[in-house]
């Protein structure tokens, strides 16, 4: 999880966006949607409080 956090950090700093969250659900399987950090990632999305997710 964390060689996945820097590796996004330093791909929105090439391309000059604004890292605004780390979304991290550890401890959940990624196979299940309800995960907190999921939920509000979506939440914010839905209320456009970003446009561009990185995975």
């Amino acid at each position: 999880m964390e060689a996945q956090t820097e590796a996004i950090k330093k791909y929105c700093e090439i391309q000059g966006w604004e890292l605004l969250r780390i979304y991290r659900d550890d401890g959940y399987s990624g196979a299940s949607m309800e995960r907190p950090a999921l939920e509000q990632l979506l939440a914010g999305l839905h209320l456009r409080h970003f446009d561009t997710v990185v995975v």
